[in-house]
């Protein structure tokens, strides 16, 4: 199948980490993929990301890929996520969500 979905979804993953803890993630493994049906280029899909464990040093999420009739096509459980960046990548402060663990993220990076 189309390997767009699966990325997209990373990237959103990616921005929930952004949001809600100021951590740029990426992608770093995962502990199961499974393809229900192979998604298809030039096709409308909508992803749950689903944070499972939030934690400066590694974010995990489950992710799971539907296209709009509300059919399952793809899951990835425990994806892994880290700054690989050493904190030298940050967010934007618009992203930021008021609130969230930036203050307490700064102190971690200090």
């Amino acid at each position: 199948g189309s390997s767009f979905p699966l990325d997209a979804a990373f990237h959103a993953a990616c921005a929930w980490g952004q949001r809600y803890l100021a951590v740029v993630g990426f992608p770093v493994g995962f502990a199961k993929r499974m393809i229900l049906q192979p998604t298809r280029p030039g096709e409308r899909y909508f992803c749950l990301i689903l944070p499972v464990n939030v934690d400066m040093n590694l974010l995990v999420f489950d992710i799971l890929l539907y296209d709009l009739n509300n059919d399952l096509f793809e899951s990835v459980s425990g994806v892994q996520m880290r700054d690989v960046s050493a904190g030298r990548m940050k967010p934007p402060q618009w992203i930021i969500k008021e609130g969230g663990k930036r203050s307490q993220n700064a102190e971690i990076r200090k």
